[in-house]
């Protein structure tokens, strides 16, 4: 088990030089489990699949929404729903496998759907 020591530094008014101290706490044993995690190649692999595999899907669904909502309400509706359904369904489905992708482990589903339909919307506007 190794020991953590952190330095700090200081200023003292009590004397009138303003004199920096150094100050040395012990906060114990450093966790080892939080320790850097090394990639091995089936880390890798299996990091690969679940990216090609949830972007394939996203595209899938994505499509797959848009063709129904488009039947029943406007393309500039049905494009960002069907974006955003996508989105959060495929989010929920790498966080129940267990494989969520790095910026968006924390994250719920239907927060990241909502911004990604969001920004569907938006640069529809913008570009139309």
């Amino acid at each position: 088990m190794r020991w953590k020591t952190r330095r700090a530094c200081c200023w003292t008014f009590d004397d009138p030089a303003w004199r920096l101290v150094v100050l040395q706490h012990d906060h114990g044993p450093v966790n080892t489990l939080m320790a850097r995690k090394k990639f091995n190649a089936a880390t890798l692999v299996t990091k690969l699949v679940m990216l090609v595999a949830g972007t394939l899907l996203t595209g899938l669904l994505a499509i797959l929404f848009t063709r129904f909502f488009g039947q029943h309400v406007t393309p500039k509706v049905a494009v960002p729903v069907g974006v955003g359904l996508a989105i959060a369904l495929t989010l929920w489905m790498t966080q129940l496998l267990k494989h969520p992708p790095f910026l968006l482990a924390k994250t719920s589903p239907l927060i990241a759907g909502f911004c990604a339909a969001l920004g569907v919307h938006v640069a529809r506007i913008w570009l139309t």
